[in-house]
């Protein structure tokens, strides 16, 4: 043998020597890190026991089995496998770590969480901080633990959650999870390629479905898990997003009886929304919405007053520190076992919270509902300018108070800002009844109500109206009403009505804008008036104090005008009829009445006669017919200056100028 073969032979033997130590060096130090691990794994109170645990220094690569970590009877976390690749003999250093959990699931609150896979792909993080996460024995802060999560991506193939209540065990599956940009915590995009849901219960129908994609952006997992398990900071007093938007799109279920019948289907095209802040509050919400889940009626009902003030103040505080820019539902369908039984369809829901120059809003289009013999359509059903503010606090002022007395309670302090409600494009078509061949058709422009600017509850204004309500009469009807209406030729009635009502402080006077009906091809009356010394205490006050207020008002001014549109020479030409007369002999019969009788009732006053002279001439050409009366005095009638009289016309004329004025 050469030498020069054999310092190449003693070379390799150097290197091989080393290689074996090297080898040796790199398993001792990733045995120590695998234990460094575990131990990280177990925090106080807590047992954990590993079955298993290989290392490859060549490659880097820890695989820890069969972990199990206890804390307590009813929390449980179990893993089963857990895959690291650190630095080895043969790799190059990693600037993010890349590790895959299998076999996860973990207990608590009654609820079961099964999680087969998890894949972490640049994670500046460690498998301790993605299990610390489940940990619910820590002493460290949930939302803390969240914070320290930061990688590239993750991907969990399945999630499966099921939880019992009430006897009812729901099941979700969440397939194909994808988190992207996870910073700090915050996920900068999420997606789920679908899942399904059902619950089953012995005394409840069951419930099973589907859903499509669903997608989120901007999850703050730090700040949300701070409001739902920790108390608020001095700080925490604005709300901030928890996610900027999510989607869902393809719901479909089914329910059957507990025989497995069909019950019905229902479905939603697609669910968005955008803006959904929360803030943390005095109590942590996780604990509230468990202990409103578990409690039933009756132990609510009997809360001791601590627990009751401390539980109704906690759901004020939820209510109040939660907000939604919009939340939007499209294309929901619902139908019954068969098609026979009835269908329905809405094709958009939507909700939106108030913002500057905008108040919030509820809103429904394209309402469709019906079976074979009743359809419904409804174009749009809108809500708006609506706030609970006044709720959650009369709720603080009144229930959430431990000495609260029910004998005291006014129900005024719960009631909340109404806004305005309509509704609009109503066309039904029921069945016909009997005595009728066909159905009945009734239809609606639109309706709406307004209450706004409250005080104490009640609100200042008021404003009510319905634009034309339309019905077909049926020919063969037996309803009084309705043979009236068909005897003097209506084969259908389109009517409107409303009112209109504001209260104004800076003169304490309460203006009736205009109540009125009125009819197509009929006519219509319009009442309005001014109703003064209408004090604060009429809305401010109690019960008491509110019927002493409201004695004090007068009456300043009223107007009534009567429109004539062909009912009136309807009216003329039946009663004509009826009593072999022609219409101009009736017509003139009435209005020499009028002229008789109105001065009798009302005294031989100017006003009296003035008054008779046009509700004589409105009756030989009837148009249109305006009667005022206006209070003498400034302030008003009242309700004292009525009592005087009797209830006496002649003395109550004397009080106010009365003028009819027939167009």
């Amino acid at each position: 043998m050469t030498s020069r073969l054999r310092r190449f032979g003693s070379t390799v033997s150097v290197l091989a020597l080393l290689g074996a130590g090297a080898y040796a060096g790199g398993h001792l130090v990733l045995q120590a890190t695998a234990d460094r691990l575990i131990r990280e794994a177990v925090g106080p109170g807590s047992s954990v026991t590993v079955d298993a645990v290989r290392v490859d220094p060549l490659s880097g690569r820890i695989a820890i089995s069969g972990v199990v970590v206890s804390s307590g009877e009813d929390r449980r976390v179990s893993i089963g496998s857990v895959v690291l690749h650190r630095q080895g003999l043969v790799s190059s250093a990693f600037a993010a770590e890349n590790f895959t959990v299998s076999a996860l699931s973990f207990e608590a609150a009654g609820a079961k969480y099964t999680i087969p896979r998890i894949d972490v792909v640049g994670g500046a993080m460690t498998a301790a901080d993605v299990r610390a996460i489940f940990d619910t024995a820590s002493s460290v802060p949930i939302s803390t633990r969240m914070a320290r999560l930061t990688a590239e991506s993750v991907a969990i193939p399945e999630i499966s959650a099921t939880a019992t209540q009430n006897g009812i065990t729901s099941t979700f599956v969440y397939r194909d999870v994808r988190l992207f940009g996870l910073a700090s915590g915050v996920v900068r995009s999420l997606a789920i390629s679908g899942g399904t849901f059902d619950s089953q219960s012995k005394e409840h129908p069951t419930t099973k479905g589907e859903f499509g994609p669903m997608a989120a952006t901007a999850i703050d997992l730090p700040w949300i898990a701070k409001t739902y398990t920790e108390k608020a900071g001095p700080n925490d007093t604005v709300a901030r997003v928890g996610y900027a938007t999510f989607s869902i799109d393809g719901i479909a279920a089914g329910m059957m009886s507990k025989t497995g019948e069909p019950l019905g289907k229902f479905g939603v095209g697609r669910i968005v929304g955008r803006d959904f802040k929360l803030r943390p509050s005095r109590e942590p919400w996780l604990p509230i919405v468990q202990e409103l889940a578990t409690k039933s009626e009756q132990e609510m009902q009997s809360l001791p007053p601590q627990d009751r003030s401390r539980l109704v103040n906690a759901i004020a505080d939820m209510m109040e520190a939660s907000d939604v820019g919009l939340v939007e539902a499209t294309d929901l369908r619902f139908s019954g076992p068969s098609a026979t039984d009835g269908t329905g369809r809405i094709g958009r829901m939507s909700y939106s919270g108030a913002a500057v120059g905008r108040p919030s809003e509820m809103r429904m289009e394209g309402l469709e509902f019906g079976d074979k013999e009743t359809q419904v359509r409804i174009g749009t059903i809108l809500h708006t300018g609506f706030s609970f503010a006044s709720t959650f606090s009369g709720l603080r002022e009144t229930v959430g108070q431990p000495d609260f007395d029910p004998a005291d309670f006014d129900v005024r302090k719960l009631i909340p800002e109404l806004g305005t409600f309509s509704i609009r494009d109503v066309d039904m078509r029921v069945p016909a009844r009997k005595g009728t061949p066909t159905p009945t058709r009734l239809g609606l422009k639109s309706m709406e109500i307004s209450a706004t600017d409250p005080i104490n509850g009640i609100p200042t204004a008021l404003r009510f109206g319905l634009d034309r309500i339309t019905m077909d009469i049926p020919p063969a009807t037996s309803e009084d009403g309705l043979k009236d209406l068909i005897a003097l030729g209506y084969k259908d009635v389109d009517l409107s009505m409303g009112f209109d009502v504001r209260w104004r402080e800076a003169d304490n006077d309460l203006s009736i804008g205009n109540v009125s009906v009125q009819g197509v091809n009929m006519g219509g009356i319009v009442l309005r008036g001014t109703v003064g010394n209408v004090t604060r205490d009429v809305f401010a006050g109690d019960a008491t104090m509110a019927q002493i207020a409201l004695f004090g008002a007068t009456v300043k001014q009223v107007a009534l005008t009567i429109e004539n549109r062909g009912l009136f020479e309807r009216v003329i030409d039946r009663e004509a009829r009826k009593q072999k007369k022609t219409a101009d002999q009736l017509r003139k019969e009435l209005g020499a009445a009028a002229q008789m009788m109105i001065p009798a009732f009302l005294g031989s006053t100017p006003s009296a006669k003035a008054v008779a002279a046009a509700v004589s001439k409105f009756v030989a050409r009837p148009n249109r017919l305006v009667v005022t009366a206006k209070s003498r005095n400034p302030m008003g009638l009242g309700a004292a200056e009525l009592f005087m009289t009797g209830g006496n016309p002649v003395d109550i004329l004397a009080q106010v100028d009365l003028t009819a004025v027939a167009e």
